[in-house]
């Protein structure tokens, strides 16, 4: 905490994030699904609260295919993790800030 001139102090922006819920599972064959859910609190410099619960799920992202490489299989598994990822996280800044 900073002190101010007066003896008060502020505070420095806090954006806190639960995830409660996270899944993940394949369904069909070589498809992959998300699933999280949980909530973010943002206290700002004067105190100021904003709550913000979240649930977003993205299903059936397809993998590849049976003659797919397994190389092939984790490079399309972390851009969809990485895809999933990238939208929660820009939901959460946006509505919960």
């Amino acid at each position: 905490m900073d002190q101010t001139g007066d003896g008060g102090y502020l505070s420095k922006p806090v954006l806190s994030v639960k995830i409660e819920k996270f899944l993940v599972w394949e369904a069909p064959l070589n498809h992959l699904n998300f699933y999280a859910q949980g909530g973010s609190s943002y206290r700002d410099n004067k105190g100021g609260m904003k709550n913000y619960r979240f649930e977003r799920s993205r299903l059936n992202q397809k993998l590849g295919s049976v003659l797919s490489t397994h190389s092939k299989f984790i490079d399309e598994m972390n851009k969809l993790s990485n895809a999933f990822a990238d939208e929660l996280t820009a939901e959460i800044l946006k509505n919960g800030l």
